[in-house]
């Protein structure tokens, strides 16, 4: 995931930002611990917000956070909470494959020169990769799948922004179900994964558009000639789904990051994008 997923802090209250903050040093601290200094690098707010998001169905789960001080600035104090636990564990291994992955597509969707940055730092990340491999081989074989699938559509230059969406709403989306409470509730989950991924690839796709262009690069967008207003129209379609999603899960703590960071967050992200391209003209 690529940073679109935070909350709206002037629509949070301070209890719940601190809490949110303590959450995301936490994943921080957990990156540093499983795979070494340099993978705090690849922490993220979209990772952060799974966190959030699986905690806050624990029903026999109470934020407990502590205060400690920023590694990287000492004058900084944050606040952490246990980290030595498998939904930490399964973010942080999320967040080193993931970089991985992405590090290979940057390389191949870059031109020689434009690429050398990727290429100098990919041989560091896949030690990183190997290790939460091995940890966690179900995230690499969902996520594997995905990128495999994401580059047949690409190389075909797929034009419908849902196929292009699909393998990384469906990863997403199985990640996702493998945390639900129930049997009964697995569909839920997938569909609250699958459409925050779909929403998360749109985004980034629109947000990318001129780059692209210049770059020559896919885009789904530049395509079909889309219009502005109907990107901004789907990628609507799925904040609105994942708000009717949100009302079905039953949440015993952290409700109100997660609904600010759907219904608002979500939507501010979405408005900054559309500010910047109008900026931009």
């Amino acid at each position: 995931m690529l940073g679109y997923v935070k909350p709206c802090k002037p629509e949070l209250k301070i209890k719940d930002y601190e809490a949110y903050r303590g959450y995301y040093c936490s994943l921080c601290k957990s990156l540093g611990k499983r795979y070494g200094v340099f993978s705090r690098l690849f922490l993220s707010y979209d990772v952060t917000f799974f966190i959030v998001f699986v905690y806050g169905l624990k029903k026999d789960f109470t934020p407990k956070f502590k205060k400690g001080r920023c590694p990287f600035n000492p004058f900084k104090k944050c606040n952490y909470i246990d980290v030595k636990t498998d939904e930490y564990e399964f973010a942080s291994a999320f967040s080193v494959i993931m970089t991985y992955y992405k590090l290979k597509d940057n390389i191949i969707d870059s031109s020689f020169l434009r690429s050398l940055k990727y290429r100098i730092v990919l041989p560091f990340v896949y030690f990183k990769y190997k290790k939460a491999k091995k940890n966690n081989p179900l995230i690499d074989s969902i996520l594997s799948e995905s990128i495999k699938k994401q580059a047949e559509l690409e190389k075909n230059k797929c034009a419908v922004a849902d196929k292009a969406a699909d393998p990384s709403a469906k990863a997403l989306g199985e990640c996702f179900k493998l945390y639900s409470d129930s049997k009964d509730n697995e569909e839920l989950f997938y569909r609250f994964g699958y459409c925050l991924g779909r929403y998360v690839y749109l985004l980034d796709a629109f947000d990318d558009m001129e780059k692209d262009e210049k770059h020559n690069s896919y885009n789904v967008f530049l395509l079909n000639g889309y219009s502005s207003e109907s990107v901004i129209e789907s990628i609507r379609m799925s904040i609105n789904e994942l708000i009717l999603c949100l009302d079905l899960f039953s949440f015993y703590n952290n409700k109100d990051i997660v609904s600010n960071i759907i219904r608002n967050g979500l939507e501010m992200q979405l408005n900054a994008v559309k500010m910047r391209k109008e900026g931009s003209k």
